[in-house]
């Protein structure tokens, strides 16, 4: 779906806080970005903000006519840990 679509849609109103941990220069023209993201404002169906989502992303970015493109990403947000620890299997 496109971007501009998402925040017509589930996203609107909400504000998206990103933060660059890590850049890996494969390339001169490709790189490897790793970091986290914040998403508040968000609302459920019933109209309440729901909590704030927290996760992780990589992407990869490559340098197309002096600028800085996505090329992939991949966001996460990783599973609660309850208070004995991540659950092993």
């Amino acid at each position: 779906m496109p971007l501009a679509e998402q925040f017509a849609g589930v996203y609107k109103g909400a504000t998206i806080k990103i933060t660059t941990a890590s850049i890996r220069f494969l390339k001169p023209d490709v790189a490897l970005v790793n970091g986290s993201f914040e998403v508040s404002g968000l609302q459920g169906l019933d109209g309440k903000e729901l909590p704030v989502r927290k996760g992780l992303s990589t992407n990869v970015l490559m340098k197309q006519r002096d600028k800085w493109m996505i090329a992939a990403l991949r966001g996460m947000v990783p599973a609660p840990v309850g208070k004995g620890g991540a659950k092993k299997t």
